[in-house]
């Protein structure tokens, strides 16, 4: 009898530790199927955060890309009007002008020398000008010469006064269609002017958003550019009139350097800038003492400087 519930007993614990066993294996099993599941959800937790973080850094990389798209655009290709003042001296001569007015258009285009604006707010470029025209009127032209418009009549028979002076119109229509290269050149008083033709012209340039650092659209529009060229030039100058009886035209290459600054809102610009060179240039005078030919030219090389002022407008900063 004491056996049997010696046995029974024994069962009874060895049955109660299976069912402990199975139950802390189950348990564990539990455990680790809920670690398995929070791991999974730590891991798309952090999967998540990841994509989102990717997508604020891919909104803000597209909106500072948007922003640097307006505010620098695809190219900085201007076209500009120029209106200002210029000066010239030729050496040889002791002879110094100072002009009326002059005028200029002038076509220029930025290549930058790097994508990325330098903290967002400065870019470095090369500045090419394609064409340039600028004009100088100096004082004092005063047009067409008079001369002697009245030819001499000493023969004939005239009813009246009108008669006497269309014949002596003709008779000056006449001595003109008969005078030399420097006789007609000499009625013409072309005043007194400077032509400068540039073209290919380069230099560095920096350009600067002021405003950047307060992210609004409006002042990103504002840009401030110094700039530095080198413009090769064709001079040409036309001599005439005041107390001069002779044209004289000088012309040739004379190189010259000019620096600038402007400022830009959006497409819009208005501009300071300072020019400058010496060469010499090829005189030609109609005289006719001249010896050099027999339409009565004479040449010889001087030794010009020339200045201008400009200020101006423009379009497509």
């Amino acid at each position: 009898m004491k056996k049997a519930i010696i046995k029974y007993a024994v069962m009874a614990f060895m049955l109660t530790m299976s069912i402990t066993n199975v139950n802390a294996q189950e348990d564990n099993v539990n455990i680790q199927e809920e670690n398995v599941i929070r791991n999974e959800i730590t891991a798309l937790r952090q999967e998540l955060d990841s994509i989102k973080g990717k997508i604020q850094e891919d909104s803000l990389a597209n909106e500072l890309r948007l922003r640097y798209e307006s505010i620098w655009g695809k190219k900085s290709s201007p076209w500009i009007i120029m209106y200002g003042s210029s000066s010239f001296q030729e050496e040889d001569a002791q002879l110094k002008l100072k002009s009326s007015f002059a005028l200029g258009i002038s076509k220029r285009r930025t290549f930058y020398l790097h994508s990325k604006p330098i903290a967002g707010m400065v870019k470095i470029g090369l500045d090419a000008t394609w064409l340039e025209v600028f004009a100088a009127k100096y004082p004092k032209g005063k047009g067409e010469s008079t001369g002697n418009i009245m030819g001499n009549v000493t023969e004939g028979t005239y009813n009246s006064y009108d008669d006497y002076f269309n014949a002596a119109d003709k008779a000056a229509l006449g001595d003109r269609e008969v005078a030399n290269l420097e006789g007609l050149l000499n009625t013409i008083d072309v005043g007194k002017w400077q032509l400068n033709f540039s073209a290919l012209g380069i230099g560095p340039s920096v350009k600067v958003v002021p405003f950047y650092a307060l992210h609004k659209p409006v002042l990103d529009k504002i840009k401030l550019t110094a700039y530095f060229h080198y413009v090769p030039t064709f001079t040409l100058f036309m001599l005439n009139g005041g107390g001069d009886t002779s044209l004289c035209i000088s012309g040739g290459y004379l190189g010259q350097m000019r620096y600038g600054l402007n400022l830009s809102f959006g497409r819009f610009g208005i501009g300071f800038e300072q020019q400058w060179g010496k060469g010499k240039l090829t005189n030609y005078s109609f005289d006719e003492d001249a010896s050099d030919n027999d339409f009565g030219i004479s040449t010889r090389k001087s030794t010009y400087k020339t200045s201008s002022t400009r200020f101006y407008v423009g379009i497509c900063f």
